[in-house]
């Protein structure tokens, strides 16, 4: 090992010839112990590289690459790996002097060394120093760590992200100045750590000015902006992206970490996911003071799942930019008309707005269904369907479309059934929408009373438009439906939501299955339903009733409400009783025609089939309560 020390020339000069060779030695292990902490003849294995290096040395004083692979060799730092400046270097040596107890004047001057260095090997690393831009990073991360408080790793943070800020320090002082002088010149000009700060972290620099005094904490503290956004990153929000939040919600500037933890913890209680949060909080309705309405709304009654859900489907209007008020005192209004707490709570979910309306807003909209005497049940579901109801206008929206509704001889009774089916038809114009349907409705043959029971059994129908309504009506009257008849009624009523593509797509599946063009067309006019089911679901009953139950398929044709029955739930239940009476003798399924044994109730099938025979209940397990009504016999 001595013999290791002691072809390491850097540390003879530096040292002195009169150190001894121990003294070499301990002084190259502590330049390597920064490195690695590991075993002494791992130790001494990491200082075999430093004669090759300093063999590069061509006099008595060192070159520029051996001092500073000593340097950055002993520093324990970030900055270790970096070339140092010539007036860097003596400092770092004395220190190190001094620290293995020799005298300074045992150090040679780096500053000795010739302006001519250059075969040296000066210049080339010369070349590797820090760029003016970094030695103005290194400086502000320097001032941040030691006159702003700043922890290392978020002054280095800040100072490698704020390039402007950075090219602001280097034109103000100019290219040529060292480390020690920026960090000075610092010192004495002071510096708001909140500029270079929010440009680390995405603000765009031109906007300081106007954002500045919008800025009410310290950046560091318990209670800074540090750690405020140290809670907002805990949500998944990546620094670079911490700005576009707070500029969504400049309320966050002012907030102290514990105001904004505090809101956190409340949307966990609430069961909302740390990844939902963050596109919440950038919404403008987190305020502290909003916190405690939310807090009130739970006090209320209102449920903690039901607030959350408020709060993903609306941020906005949950934001509470009108006082809320005492909300308690509007849900009572609401329970004392009819609706239920779970409707009240319902009805918040579709409508958030309903925490801003005032109570005098609710009692005029109420007051106005009394007057054209809608009762309170009614009234209460149709509220509970649709709060959106509270939004519109009596005398703009509501009272122009009821009196419409009643000058075509529809009373109180069909207005209820209207709003109950559709609500949203109050919201749906009346000069460009309804009259317009009404009018088609009668040049193809719906007047009357049929056009009222069109409207008041299917009113989604009069939100269609014109070209859609044509084809439907030209598909069913292909199909030998009478224009205005009942049955085209009916049909036109239950199909409103399927294009006519796949209606006759339907209408070719039973052909498909057997049925001839006259026998579809037949159980379509019977039961129009069934072009509303899927095709794979009309196969699999035709195919049970043929292969399992054994009956023709023209018994479809004279029950088509057979396919209209759940397979699983009644079609397959009440064929195995029948079944299980059939091999015991007890009953001859054929006596039954199909419409009898599939239309026939709940109750009267149980009471007929299932209750007399001691075997049967244990077949039918249609469901829980029905097994519950299955009494064995005295």
């Amino acid at each position: 090992m001595e013999a290791l020390t002691n072809e390491c020339p850097i540390l003879s000069v530096a040292i002195g010839s009169a150190v001894t060779a121990p003294t070499r030695r301990a002084a190259c292990l502590v330049a390597v112990r920064a490195n690695t902490v590991a075993s002494e003849r791992e130790l001494n294995r990491a200082v075999s590289p430093a004669p090759a290096l300093c063999k590069r040395n061509n006099g008595p004083l060192f070159s520029a690459p051996c001092a500073n692979w000593w340097i950055s060799s002993i520093l324990p730092s970030k900055s270790s790996s970096r070339s140092f400046r010539r007036t860097e270097i003596n400092p770092f040596l004395q220190m190190q002097v001094r620290a293995f107890g020799l005298a300074e004047d045992a150090l040679p001057k780096y500053t000795d060394l010739p302006e001519d260095a250059s075969d040296s090997g000066f210049e080339a690393e010369e070349a590797k120093t820090l760029d003016s831009k970094e030695v103005a990073a290194h400086a502000l991360q320097h001032y941040l760590e030691k006159h702003k408080g700043l922890a290392p790793k978020d002054a280095e943070s800040i100072s490698s992200n704020c390039p402007a800020y950075v090219e602001k320090i280097v034109t103000a002082m100019g290219a040529e100045v060292e480390t020690d002088e920026m960090v000075n010149w610092l010192e004495k000009r002071g510096v708001n750590e909140l500029e270079p700060f929010l440009e680390s972290i995405g603000m765009n620099p031109e906007k300081l000015d106007d954002v500045m005094p919008l800025v009410q904490i310290a950046l560091v503290g318990e209670h800074g902006l540090l750690k405020s956004t140290e809670v907002l990153q805990s949500l998944g929000i990546p620094r670079r992206g911490l700005w576009e939040v707070l500029e969504r919600n400049k309320q966050l500037l002012t907030l102290s970490a514990a105001e904004i933890q505090a809101i956190v913890d409340f949307l966990e209680g609430l069961g909302v996911k740390r990844k939902d949060m963050a596109g919440l909080i950038e919404n403008s309705f987190f305020l502290t003071e909003n916190l405690d309405t939310l807090q009130q709304l739970e006090k209320s009654g209102i449920q903690k799942h039901v607030i959350a859900e408020i709060l993903k489907i609306d941020p906005h209007g949950a934001g509470i930019d009108m006082p809320v008020g005492n909300f308690r005192e509007r849900m009572d209004f609401l329970l004392a008309r009819g609706l239920s707490e779970s409707e009240v709570q319902q009805s918040l979910k579709l409508f958030p707005q309903l925490l801003h309306l005032r109570l005098e807003n609710l009692k005029r909209k109420i007051q106005f269904f009394d007057s054209i005497g809608l009762e309170r049940e009614k009234m209460a579901k149709i509220i509970a369907r649709w709060p959106l109801v509270f939004r519109q206008s009596v005398e703009k929206k509501l009272r122009p479309k009821i009196e419409m509704l009643q000058s075509m001889g529809i009373g109180c009774e069909g207005i209820a059934k209207i709003l109950m089916r559709y609500p949203e038809i109050i919201s749906v114009s009346l000069e460009d929408n309804l009259k317009q349907k009404v009018a088609f409705f009668e040049a193809n043959g719906l007047t009357g009373r049929r056009l009222v029971k069109l409207m008041t059994s299917h009113p989604r129908a009069l939100t269609l438009s014109v070209n859609d309504l044509n084809k439907k009506l030209e598909f069913f009257k292909q199909k030998g439906f009478v224009p205005g008849s009942v049955e085209m009624i009916r049909a036109l009523g239950v199909c409103i939501t399927i294009s006519t593509g796949s209606l006759e797509a339907r209408l070719l599946n039973l052909e498909s299955l057997g049925f001839s063009l006259d026998e579809s067309r037949e159980i379509v006019k019977q039961q129009p339903a069934i072009l509303t089911l899927s095709e794979k679901g009309i196969q699999e009953k035709v195919q049970y009733l043929v292969n399992n139950m054994g009956r023709p398929i023209l018994d479809i044709v004279k029950c088509p409400s057979y396919l209209l029955y759940s397979l699983e739930l009644r079609i397959k239940p009440r064929h195995r009783v029948l079944s299980l009476l059939k091999s015991e003798g007890l009953l001859r399924e054929e006596a039954y025609s199909l419409n009898t044994i599939m239309i026939m109730s709940e109750k009267r099938f149980v009471e007929r089939f299932v209750v007399q025979y001691p075997l049967a209940p244990a077949v039918y397990k249609r469901s829980v309560s029905v097994s519950a009504e299955v009494k064995k016999p005295d």
